[in-house]
């Protein structure tokens, strides 16, 4: 808003020279008081012109949904969970929606590197996919730890295929996300197995005015099993190497998909061992490659290759349903 463009160099702040200054020193001369303002001066990139302008700060939400059309699919970045993510994200899907003539032929949302964030987002987020039906559950030692969380009648993009991209650096909220999604068979997984991070911590400040983190519960899929020290289990695993964009290289056979699903859902007991074996099925990658997209575009476009993908996650939505009615009659 105050005319500072990519490539524009800042130098000094309130007239103190920022040339070799480390990142957090600057952000600090930067940042104040909501209502203070900074003098910064800037020299131009476009014509290496030098000015001073003022900025008044005030209280920002970082932008955490960015959102593209490709070739009549959407894709969605969300690269963490704040308060504004699943309202950003609603107004995304339905501008993409809105530029496209035709019904979208899939969706793509994108969670590699995405740290996770605030749980009951992820959950909203969840929520804008289902209609009903569970979307994560909570367990603790303290009775209080333990809940259950479901979807409402509200849906957005309804019978729009959906895949969901992850990495080994998607973690906590991302995971809910896709466990949530997958397990209720309305999105395919692509990519590696997460992090793993599917604690859920609880922050009280202290009388000195520091911060206790107490790790609170666990998460558990809406199929039951523990997400945390496991992860989640891509429907289609591109880590393994020699996967390209023919759907044929990209999906393994159905029983054996099934089977691998069959026993990551068994992890409903903390063994670290067992976990370590199972994450083998797919192993973690930091990695982020174009082609994850690629296979994700390819597979939503073709009705088959997707239902095929899907299988474990439908077989699953029963699950889920089995043990919601179980929580209902206990």
């Amino acid at each position: 808003a105050a005319g500072i463009q990519a490539g524009d160099v800042l130098t000094h702040a309130d007239g103190k020279a920022l040339a070799g200054m480390q990142t957090i020193d600057v952000a600090s001369l930067l940042r104040g008081r909501i209502g203070t303002t900074v003098e910064i001066t800037v020299r131009k990139a476009a014509d290496g012109g030098t000015g001073t302008v003022s900025v008044e700060r005030v209280h920002l939400v970082p932008p955490t949904v960015i959102g593209k059309l490709e070739n009549g699919i959407g894709v969605v970045r969300i690269r963490s969970f704040n308060r504004r993510t699943s309202a950003d994200l609603e107004e995304t899907v339905e501008r993409l929606a809105d530029e496209h003539d035709e019904a979208l032929a899939g969706l793509v949302l994108d969670v590699r590197d995405n740290p996770g964030g605030l749980l009951d987002q992820a959950i909203q987020v969840a929520d804008l996919f289902l209609t009903g039906g569970p979307v994560i559950a909570t367990k603790g030692r303290h009775s209080a730890a333990s809940s259950a969380f479901g979807a409402d009648a509200f849906q957005i993009a309804p019978g729009v295929p959906i895949a969901i991209l992850m990495n080994a650096r998607s973690a906590s909220a991302s995971e809910m996300l896709a466990a949530a999604l997958q397990d209720r068979g309305r999105a395919v997984v692509v990519g590696s197995t997460s992090h793993g991070k599917g604690s859920v911590q609880k922050v009280e400040i202290m009388p000195n005015g520091g911060e206790l983190v107490v790790t609170w519960s666990r998460m558990l899929a809406p199929s039951g099993y523990i997400i945390d020290g496991l992860g989640i289990l891509p429907n289609i695993c591109t880590s393994k190497g020699g996967t390209d964009t023919d759907r044929s290289a990209a999906l393994p056979s159905p029983n054996r998909l099934a089977r691998q699903f069959q026993d990551w859902r068994r992890y409903d007991r903390v063994d670290l061992g067992l976990a370590t074996t199972l994450r083998r099925t797919c192993p973690p990658s930091f990695e982020a490659p174009d082609s994850d997209l690629e296979i994700a575009a390819t597979v939503l476009r073709e009705p088959s290759a997707y239902a095929m993908a899907l299988t474990p996650s439908r077989r699953a939505a029963g699950t889920a349903r089995d043990a919601q009615g179980l929580r209902h009659r206990s």
